[in-house]
Formats: structure tokens, sequence, C-alpha cells
């Protein structure tokens, strides 16, 4: 069991490692727990420790068990560690594993097919020239290659996503296929044909375990991407439909002051005959035109639908909003973005704005240009001051807190694709978010 002359004893910590590196460069943008550090330290510790104490029996069937707790450890540490849905922790550590094992293949190929290496790590004794100078340089260039790579280009279709989003009913079936082409396939491949020494065997199993792992991570992307395509539709589709209930609202306004035109020439004529008004019939009037009168043009359409709507909210909670926005400068965002980012902000500010006294009801947005980034910030007053979370933003007090597009960490996550930042701080009972974003 802690026999060290056996190469696979150690080979099972430097999997680990491998594997908890793989995660690591994809779940980072992920929502964290709280005391996030110490659950890292701890959870590194705990899958070293695990990896120490498993028993080694030379079988393809233990070896399949084996990787598959492994895996199943690292997973439960990206549990312990990532406030997310487990189905895309599931699916993070399984695109990490393939990567891993696209990474291993290149390296065991490259050894034993130039004779840098005779035997792997599957033999039951430990040989000199097992591992050496040689096969330590490659293993570290074809680690760092294969991982950079998948950082750059991979993992990327990840970490440009405000909100993760998977499907389920096509990660499952996903789930058993790659777990059984990666672990069990794999481990009855290497460990039965490990003797054998034909160049061009090793170079067909080495072929068609590379096929897989492309095949896999390829139809991972293309789940991703489908997410990102239905995320983008709905924000449109709710785009659309606020644009759509602006409209509405604006045409409810002008049959108001159509009606309200019809009083105003009786307040006309009875002026002219009795020098007299009714003041509650002007204020009246004056109201309706007010309402009428808040089109929005800020160069940009996408955000002009969101201020209008926000605009009428503010009228009927009788809250000021006072608003000097440059929509030119954010032509580098998307109509869903925008509606995300604005949508979000001000639906927060609108919502802790209504519970203060009429008098302290103000919101105030700056949208402008500094220099080389765009420069966002939206204050509010506020009853109940916000609690602070471990990554410095509010926590939500809404109870679906994966609703995707409209959270404050979604918000984070786009300001950060954008080369930007997030903050939120309070000064006498003034929220103040503030965003830059790379113009």
């Amino acid at each position: 069991m802690f026999d060290l002359t056996q190469p696979f004893f150690w080979y099972k910590l430097i999997f680990m490692a491998e594997l908890l590196l793989s995660e690591g460069l994809l779940v980072y943008p992920l929502r964290r727990r709280r005391n996030f550090m110490l659950r890292v330290v701890l959870c590194i510790l705990g899958c070293f420790l695990v990896a120490f104490l498993l028993p080694i029996f030379f079988s393809w069937w233990w070896i399949s068990i084996l990787f598959l707790l492994l895996f199943a450890v690292s997973l439960g540490a990206l549990a312990i560690c990532f406030d997310e849905n487990f189905f895309i922790l599931l699916f993070c550590a399984i695109l990490s594993y393939t990567v891993q094992h696209f990474a291993y293949n290149i390296y065991s190929y490259l050894v034993e097919i130039f004779g840098v290496q005779a035997s792997n790590v599957y033999e039951e004794q430990f040989t000199p020239i097992m591992y050496n100078t040689a096969t330590a340089f490659i293993e570290i260039a074809v680690y760092a290659i294969t991982y950079w790579f998948a950082w750059a280009f991979i993992y990327r279709s990840v970490r440009l996503q405000s909100e993760l989003k998977i499907q389920r009913q096509y990660l499952l079936p996903f789930v058993a296929v790659a777990l059984f082409l990666d672990i069990v396939l794999n481990a009855l491949v290497v460990y039965g044909l490990h003797e054998v020494g034909n160049k061009v065997i090793r170079t067909v199993i080495f072929l068609y375990s590379l096929i897989g792992s492309v095949f896999s991570i390829g139809l991972m992307l293309l789940m991703i991407g489908k997410g990102a395509a239905e995320n983008e539709k709905h924000l449109l589709e709710v785009m659309w439909n606020k644009d759509k209930k602006t409209f509405e609202m604006c045409q409810s306004s002008i049959e108001i002051i159509n009606l309200k035109a019809h009083d105003l020439k009786h307040q006309i004529h009875n002026l002219r005959h009795t020098g007299e008004i009714d003041e509650r019939e002007l204020t009246e009037i004056a109201t309706a035109i007010d309402v009428y009168d808040n089109k929005v043009e800020t160069g940009n359409k996408a955000l002009d639908v969101v201020l209008s709507e926000t605009m009428l909210t503010c009228k009927r909670s009788n809250i000021r909003f006072v608003h000097f926005v440059d929509g030119d400068c954010l032509q580098t965002l998307s109509s869903g973005e925008i509606y995300s980012l604005f949508g979000n902000a001000l639906s927060n500010a609108v919502e802790a704005t209504q519970a203060v006294k009429d008098a302290e009801r103000v919101i105030r947005l700056t949208v402008r240009r500094e220099f080389d980034f765009i420069s966002i910030h939206v204050d509010n007053p506020f009853v109940t001051e916000p609690k602070f979370g471990a990554d410095g933003l509010p926590k939500t007090i809404k109870a679906d807190v994966n609703f995707h597009g409209f959270g404050m960490h979604s918000m984070k996550t786009l300001a950060e694709k954008h080369g930007g930042t997030l903050t939120c701080t309070i000064c006498e009972n003034i929220f103040n978010l503030n965003i830059l974003l790379l113009h």
C-alpha cells in the first residue's frame, strides 16, 4: 500500500496535482463560498491525503475505480469551495479531467515512441529509466503547453459567460460517456497493453484516445455555446418585451393627456369668464405631460429602453431619477449586455429607494468616458444596510439567486469580461455602485 518503489504510488499523487491544476484554471471565475482561501487550502490537503491513502492493486478494474475515486474527491472539493449548481461543477470537472487526459496521452506517447522511457507508471517496480531528465523535461513542456492552450482558448468559453448555463438533458448522458472513455476504457487499454512494443499499435491507441478527448471537448464547448446563445436570446426577448411595455405605457400616457387636454379647455373657458382656475386640476395636467415627456435619447437605443422604463417606474413611485449619460461610449457592449448591466443596477436602486422617505427618494446615474475607460456610477439611499459577502458584493435577498443576467455577480463578471472592475461602497446611508469598463 505504501511501497515507495512502485511508480504508480507516486503517480496517483502527480495525477491529483495535474487534475487540481486543470480544474483551478477553469473554475476560478465561478461564485466562491465564504472563507474561500481556507476552504481551498483544506481541500487541496484533503485531496492529496486521499490520493496518498488509496491502496494499489494492479488490475484494470481497480485502476478504473481508483481514478474514478480521485475524480470524485476533486469534484467534492469544488462543491466545498464554489457556490454553484452541482451540474455546472460536474461539467467543469469533466472538462478539466479531459484536458488532463489529453496532456497525459501526448506525454506518454512521446516518451515511449522516442524510447526515452522503456516502461510506464503501471509497472509494479520502479526502474531507473522510467523517470529521468528527458522524461521530466517532456512532461513539463507538454503539460505547460496543453494547459496554456486550454486556458487561452478552451476555458475562455467558460470565462466569457456572465452566468454559466448548461442544459442538464445534454449533460447527463455525456457524463456517462466521457467518464467511460476517459477513465474505464483508458485504464483497460493502457494497463492491458503496456508490454506491447509495436509502435504502430501504440500509435493507433494514442490517436484513438486523442480523438476521443478532442471530440469530448468539442461537444462540451457546443453545450456552452448553446447555453450562451439561449441566454442572449432570453435577454433580447426580455428587452423587446420591456420596449413594448414602455410603448404601451407611453400610449396610455397619451390617452391621459388627451383627457386632460379636454379638461384644460374647460379650465381656460372658466378662467376667461370667472378669473378662477382649479390648481389641483392644473397639477394633474402638468403631471400627465411630465410623464409623457420622459422620452430618453442617450445615443444608445438599448439604454434608451432601460432608462425610459426606469423613469416611468420612478414617476409612479415618487422617485427623482437624475441621469447624465453619454450613450455613444457604450458601443462596445451588446444590447443584451447593456440591458443586463443597467437593468439590474437600476432595478436594484429602485427597489432600495422605494423603502425610504419620499423626500429622500433620488437615484443618480452617470455614464461617461474617462481616458480609455467607461465610467458608470449609480447611487441611491437605503433603509436596511446591505450585507457584503467575501467577494465584496452585497448579498441578495431574493430566493432565486441563479436568475441569469440580473445578479450582482453577473454584473461583475461582465465588467471583468470587458477588462474592468465593479466595486460597491456605502457612505452616509447612500449605496454607491462604480463600474469601470475598458473602452
